[in-house]
This record gives C-alpha cells, sequence and structure tokens, in this order.
C-alpha cells in the first residue's frame, strides 16, 4: 500500500521532467527536402550578411578558391564582388540563422528587398550549392542549459563569473569537422557579457568570442556555411555593437582564416 503513494510521485516528476524537455524551443533544417543542382564552383561566389544597412559581403570564392587571410575591410570585398558583372547574374539565396533555404531572388530583388529580414541573422548565397550543413537549434528561454555548457563558460571566465551567473540562452549542434559527431556551439548573454563557446569530443572546447562589456544591443552570432562549395562547413561569428567583426574560420576547425571589419 505505501508504494502506490511513491510510484504515484515518481511517475509525477518523470511526466515533469518529459514535458519540461519537449516544451524548449528548438528547431532544424535537417528535413528541408530541397534539392540543389549539380555544384558548379566556377567564377565569382560571394556570401553576404544582411546588416541594418542592407547586404554586407562575409566572403567571396574565385574558382572554389576562398583567397582572404589576416585583417580585412569590407569595402576590398565590395569592390571584387561588384567588378565582377556575372555575380549580379546568379541566384541570390537566403538562409537563417538555422540554415533554412528561405527562397531565391534576382540580383535587382536582392537589392530592393534587402531590409525585410532582422539584421544578423541571414545570409545570402550566390552559389548553387547548399550553403549550411545539418543545424539542431535549442532556445533556452525559461529553461536551464545543461551543467556541462555553463560549467565550461564560467571556468573560463572565473573572475567575470565570481558572482554572475552564466545564462545560457541558445544552443546549435552541427559537426562542425565532418567526423560523424555533432558539435556543441552555445551562447550565453547577460546585461554586460556575451559569450559563444563550443565543446567538442574531438576538436575540444574553445570560447569562440567573449565580451564583456556588452550592452543589450550587442550582436553574437554564429553562422555554419560551406563558402567555397567543396561540402565543408566553416564557423562564421558576427560580433560586436557599434562596430562589429565577422571572424571566418578555416573549414571543419577553429581557427580564424580572417576577420572582417563590418560598416557601422
Amino acid at each position: 500500500m505505501k508504494l502506490k503513494p511513491i510510484l504515484s510521485i515518481i511517475v509525477t516528476l518523470f511526466l515533469l521532467a518529459s514535458c519540461s524537455k519537449q516544451t524548449l524551443p528548438n528547431d532544424s533544417n535537417a528535413n528541408d527536402g530541397i534539392t540543389y543542382p549539380e555544384t558548379d564552383v566556377s567564377g565569382i561566389n560571394s556570401v553576404y550578411i544582411i546588416s541594418q544597412n542592407g547586404p554586407v559581403p562575409l566572403s567571396y570564392s574565385n574558382d572554389g578558391v576562398v583567397p582572404l587571410v589576416d585583417d580585412i575591410y569590407y569595402y576590398n570585398l565590395k569592390n571584387v564582388i561588384s567588378s565582377d558583372e556575372s555575380v549580379k547574374q546568379k541566384a541570390f539565396t537566403y538562409y537563417d540563422s538555422v540554415g533554412h533555404n528561405l527562397g531565391s531572388v534576382t540580383y535587382p530583388d536582392f537589392e530592393s528587398s534587402k531590409k525585410e529580414y532582422n539584421p544578423y541573422t541571414t545570409l545570402v548565397s550566390t552559389g548553387n550549392w547548399r550553403l549550411c550543413p545539418d543545424i539542431r537549434t535549442v532556445t533556452y528561454s525559461d529553461a536551464l542549459a545543461p551543467n556541462e555548457y555553463t560549467t565550461f563558460i564560467k571556468e573560463s571566465f572565473p573572475n567575470e563569473f565570481a558572482s554572475t551567473p552564466v545564462t545560457v540562452t541558445n544552443l546549435w549542434e552541427t559537426d562542425v569537422d565532418m567526423d560523424g559527431t555533432n558539435e556543441a556551439i552555445v551562447k550565453a548573454k547577460g546585461d554586460n557579457y556575451a559569450v559563444i563557446a563550443m565543446l567538442s569530443q574531438t576538436l575540444g572546447n574553445y570560447i569562440l568570442c567573449s565580451d564583456f562589456s556588452a550592452t543589450q544591443n550587442y550582436v553574437c552570432q554564429p553562422f555554419f556555411a560551406d563558402i567555397d562549395g567543396n561540402g565543408k562547413p566553416s564557423i562564421i561569428i558576427i560580433e560586436g555593437d557599434t562596430l562589429k567583426m565577422a571572424t571566418v574560420f578555416k573549414e571543419c576547425s577553429v581557427t580564424a582564416q580572417y576577420r572582417l571589419y563590418l560598416p557601422m
């Protein structure tokens, strides 16, 4: 007779735990079901980020090769891309931060519809290949993130988080190094800090970006994109307040290839 109340409590706790997991907002692009043509990397192909002032080039490839290294200013990319008239003949395909294909437009429509998207949440590619790998994202709006995420960030910045809790807001899961096991990329953001960290069984754990003077308007956003058409993804981190910077990592790695300074 005494077992019934105990069993009832256990079942109730299990159901509550199950419900809390099910209510976490999550999304994935793995089953979008879009068919792409055979990849053609010839000529100039470019990737843009939609900013508050319209599209800004993040990268370009020439016959499948990205020649960018070190520190670069966006207008240098803009000059290279705009000098190639064939770019304007391509389809401009939009992708959100989860990697969903939002559809393609022509160059005139790309120019005229540039302010229809929230800034720094959308990439645009002229390549005819799938830009983003399989991605799953989870939003921790009211639920607490797993301890392993918060612990790594806190241990990485013991002074900054000595009396301040680590609030993880978002998780992205994707196979950065293409070894068959997903990496976890998490964002923690509070009143005066922003951190993006990666936890990986094969690549290791890394802080990809951090700022401890961040305002509420501070942008801190990861993307994952095949910028040259060879099927291998690169991490792209957009960060900053009035002055914003994009860090593009070498494909399948956490080594920065170049940093791009975006317009104010």
